[in-house]
């Protein structure tokens, strides 16, 4: 028995040890992708084999006597690894501040074919990046999606429509813009049911989103739509007289996105004709607007799933698919069995990670072992 309990104890020490090898291998693919951008942005060769081997004998000289005959294939393995990584086509996610971003883990899991980085710039910082030559393309998020429209030089049929791009890629020596968050908004509705053909439907928010929304509610058929926001005829001031009558009701804006989560624009109870909320923000996956309509009894749903759709079409434009990303966003298509299981894939694996248990009892009632239990 005592052998038993030294073994696992023993395995116990090396699943702690391969968690830090785990995490140490994560942080050091990453730094190689920057390490890849930096290169390119500067015409620096990727392959570097004069630096390697020099770096891996001082790597022999410093290991432990157990570990120095695996020094050089361990570190070489990692080496190439690396060099993969960084020789990877570029892309990425263009905002502003980004620290709340899914983008990279989604793109990670749809396609492995390209690297994905966060790319947060300053207004003035963007001509410089659309003419870096450092990214094959990237997503556009808040507050860029119209500059990115004006720097195109083509466009989708969605982004002509909405005047917003959420998708570019740099080829043939054009800048050529798509917007996938026409479909990722239809695909949000459609896999809550809800319908918007024939509905009043109020949208808040004016901005590159809202753009999205607005022609994506036109070709499915809402019979009026109302735009709300600070500055516009309709606003927070007059909007249960103008738009009470609202039977769908969007929010385009931040308002209620993490860490402000208790923020909200509407008194709901005030839309009698109410049936129907949806929200881009994803980040809480329900925000305080979906919770007081889920209060009401009114179907909902969430930027989750929006974001996580649009990434996916996006996807298939970076890695050259075009032909599967035209059928991303038809209306009057079925979207493909393979595509919903992908996309639903991942987003089931966000919101398992999003969701928060609470587990209470008296003292002694096994809270602490549940707790164990549920972590692993």
């Amino acid at each position: 028995m005592g052998e038993r309990l030294d073994l696992k104890e023993l395995r116990l020490k090396l699943d702690d040890i391969d968690n830090e090898i785990l995490d140490l291998l994560e942080s050091r693919v990453a730094i190689c992708r920057e390490i890849g951008n930096y290169k390119r942005e500067n015409g620096i060769a990727v392959l570097d084999t004069g630096r390697e081997e020099e770096k891996i004998k001082a790597l022999e000289e410093i290991a432990g006597f157990e570990s120095k005959i695996y020094v050089r294939e361990l570190f070489q393995t990692i080496m190439d690894i690396a060099k993969e990584h960084q020789n990877k086509p570029a892309f990425g996610v263009l905002g502003r501040t980004l620290a709340h971003t899914y983008s990279p883990e989604i793109h990670s899991i749809f396609d492995t074919s390209y690297s994905y980085s966060v790319i947060e710039r300053e207004p003035e910082e963007l001509e410089t990046l659309f003419k870096s030559g450092v990214f094959k393309g990237f997503n556009v998020t808040i507050p860029y999606k119209k500059n990115a429209f004006q720097m195109c030089d083509e466009v989708d049929e969605a982004s002509k429509e909405s005047g917003s791009v959420n998708t570019v890629v740099f080829e043939d020596g054009k800048v050529k813009g798509w917007n996938t968050d026409y479909f990722g908004f239809i695909y949000m509705l459609h896999r809550k049911g809800i319908s918007v053909s024939g509905r009043k439907v109020l949208v808040l928010g004016t901005g590159g989103a809202a753009s999205a929304v607005f022609y994506a509610l036109k070709t499915l058929g809402a019979s009026t739509i109302y735009a709300c926001d600070l500055d516009t005829e309709i606003n927070y001031s007059n909007v249960y007289e103008r738009a009470g009558d609202a039977q769908v009701i969007v929010n385009c804006t931040p308002v209620g996105m993490y860490p402000k989560v208790d923020n909200s624009l509407l008194d709901l109870t005030k839309f009698e004709a109410l049936e129907s909320c949806a929200d881009v923000v994803y980040n809480p996956s329900r925000t305080k607007f979906l919770l007081e309509a889920e209060s009401l009894g009114k179907k909902t749903c969430g930027g989750l799933a929006m974001l996580v759709a649009q990434a996916y079409k996006s996807s298939r434009i970076f890695a050259g698919d075009l032909a599967e990303a035209a059928l991303l966003g038809d209306p009057d298509k079925e979207i493909p069995e393979q595509a919903e299981k992908k996309i639903e894939n991942v987003i089931t694996i966000l919101e398992n990670r999003m969701r928060n248990i609470t587990i209470i009892g008296m003292p002694g009632s096994g809270k602490s072992l549940l707790a164990k239990y549920v972590a692993t």
